[in-house]
C-alpha cells in the first residue's frame, strides 16, 4: 500500500509501469515521460533546460528539490519529518543507479532515476 492509498487520496494516475529492455549496454536508449494533471506550457527558458547524470555530491541539492517538491502541497510539519528520510537520496543509489538531474542554467528543477531488480530496469521518479 503507498502513501494515496494510505491516506485515501485520489490520484489521476495510478501506477505507470515503464519495462523495456537494454539490448546494448553501450547504447544511449530514449525513454520519454511525462505526467501533468493540466496543460504543459512552453517557454524560453526551456531552451537552457539539460538533463546530466547525478552524482553523489548531488545529494544535498536533490534532497532540497524533493523537500520542496514534496512541501508545495502543504503537507504539515509533522509530516513533513516523518517522510524527509525517504526525500534524501542514498549516495549509493546516486553512485550506483542511472540518476538524472534536470536542471536550467545550472539549478536543477528535478530528478529522477531507475532502479535495476533482476536484470530489469523500472522507474523510480524522485522529485
Amino acid at each position: 500500500m503507498d502513501y494515496f492509498e494510505l491516506e485515501a487520496i485520489e490520484t489521476f494516475f495510478d501506477e505507470i509501469p515503464i519495462r523495456f529492455r537494454i539490448a546494448d549496454g553501450t547504447a544511449r536508449y530514449h525513454v520519454p515521460l511525462l505526467l501533468s494533471p493540466g496543460p504543459i506550457r512552453r517557454t524560453a527558458e526551456a531552451d537552457s533546460v539539460r538533463i546530466r547524470r547525478a552524482t553523489p555530491a548531488d545529494r544535498d541539492v536533490l534532497a532540497a528539490v524533493a523537500r520542496a517538491s514534496k512541501g508545495h502541497w502543504g503537507y504539515d510539519e509533522t509530516f513533513m519529518r516523518r517522510v524527509d528520510p525517504a526525500l534524501v537520496p542514498d549516495p549509493a543509489y546516486l553512485a550506483e543507479c542511472p540518476v538524472f538531474v534536470v536542471e536550467c542554467d545550472g539549478t536543477p528543477l528535478g530528478f529522477y532515476g531507475f532502479l535495476t531488480r533482476d536484470g530489469e530496469i523500472s522507474s523510480k521518479i524522485c522529485g
